[in-house]
């Protein structure tokens, strides 16, 4: 597998949500600072100190990636939602496509849909 720096400055973005101290990045200090200097290198966040706490805030490129990254993942979930909503009419397809996405003891959980919903709000 490569590793790419923008792949893992794409993560970090979405990790860390607007601001984030050192310590909730990582706990180890040299890779929080490494993650720090990676997104401000890159422009996506500044590195600011208030007093011995250290804090990493995202700029507005970086809260524009993020953006972005949330409506790709907001497209991926409305495509399997339209392909679960498609595959129902035939209960075998939806029964081997749940299987392959599911463990049996979650299939069929009315559950589901609350939990799946309360994360869109």
């Amino acid at each position: 597998m490569v590793y790419s720096k923008e792949l893992a400055a794409i993560y970090w973005t979405m990790k860390i949500d607007g601001y984030a101290k050192f310590s909730d990045i990582n706990r180890n200090s040299k890779r929080a600072r490494k993650v720090a200097r990676l997104l401000e290198e890159m422009g996506l966040a500044q590195i600011e100190s208030l007093g011995k706490v250290k804090l990493v805030r995202l700029t507005a490129k970086g809260h524009r990636v993020r953006w972005r990254m949330l409506e790709l993942l907001r497209d991926i979930s409305e495509v399997q939602t339209t392909s679960n909503i498609s595959a129902t009419s035939d209960d075998h397809l939806e029964t081997q496509t749940q299987q392959n996405f599911m463990p049996t003891w979650l299939y069929g959980n009315p559950w589901l849909q609350v939990i799946g919903e309360r994360g869109k709000a």
